[in-house]
């Protein structure tokens, strides 16, 4: 898959996410918890 290939390519060099490679982000995302172990009362989420 040439076309495959050169795309995946240009996109690690922008530094985007090509699938299949490995992605620093994405698993430091999905190792978090879902929930935080502990909110106060009231609290409203940070965005």
């Amino acid at each position: 898959m040439p076309i495959y290939a050169e795309l995946a390519e240009r996109w690690l060099g922008a530094g985007r996410t090509v699938p299949g490679a490995y992605d620093q982000e994405w698993a430091d995302l999905v190792n978090r918890p879902a929930w935080p172990a502990t909110r106060r009362a009231g609290a409203t989420p940070q965005g």
